[in-house]
């Protein structure tokens, strides 16, 4: 009587494990779906609205299929610790697209924002103007991108003087450009000093 109690024991066993497994497999495909409806859908300034929505979405996910298993307490043990693994895993994954995309709009807005500035400082130095009000809007929005790139401070540093220089000379590309197209004739430019 003890063996057939302990084969009946391993079978009860072994159907908890099939429908944990079972459980995984369709849980499995829904974090799959989740994640291509966010990574098609959460691009660039929508990512950081919509992470919270995913990260509850997964919850939800997770929460129903403990809620299926709930009536076998070894199912629902082999259940969870994968379970538990797949939504970390889902989380990192999801953060990361997250600041991904982010950095990606924050850069096309800094771009830009830049282009702008060196377009009217370029417009001011061709009217004469003293271009040094841009100067601070500048280093701001390279300060900005470089921060985006976890850079050292020593060399964000050496990097950001660079890029302000770059920055400047675009400036008075474009403050020559301007210039010249208003008066052909003259290839002067007046840098407001």
């Amino acid at each position: 009587a003890d063996s057939i109690g302990n084969a009946i024991e391993k079978k009860y066993d072994e159907e908890s494990q099939l429908r944990a497994r079972e459980a995984l497999i369709r849980y499995r495909k829904e974090l799959d779906d989740a994640e291509l409806d966010y990574t098609n859908n959460a691009r660039g300034a929508n990512a950081l609205a919509s992470v919270e929505t995913y990260n509850k979405k997964v919850a939800d996910i997770g929460t129903k299929y403990r809620d299926e298993l709930s009536g076998n307490a070894k199912a629902l043990r082999y259940f969870d610790l994968p379970a538990k693994s797949e939504e970390s895993n889902f989380s990192t994954k999801l953060n990361r697209f997250t600041i991904d995309q982010h950095n990606i709009y924050a850069d096309e807005v800094d771009k830009s924002a830049m282009q702008d500035v060196v377009n009217r400082a370029g417009f001011a130095i061709a009217r004469g103007e003293d271009p040094s009000r841009f100067t601070s809007e500048i280093a701001s929005i390279n300060k900005s991108m470089l921060s985006r790139r976890g850079l050292s401070q020593e060399n964000a540093s050496g990097i950001e003087v660079q890029a302000n220089k770059t920055s400047m000379d675009a400036i008075y590309k474009n403050a020559f450009e301007y210039s010249f197209a208003e008066n052909p004739n003259n290839g002067n430019i007046v840098t407001g000093k």
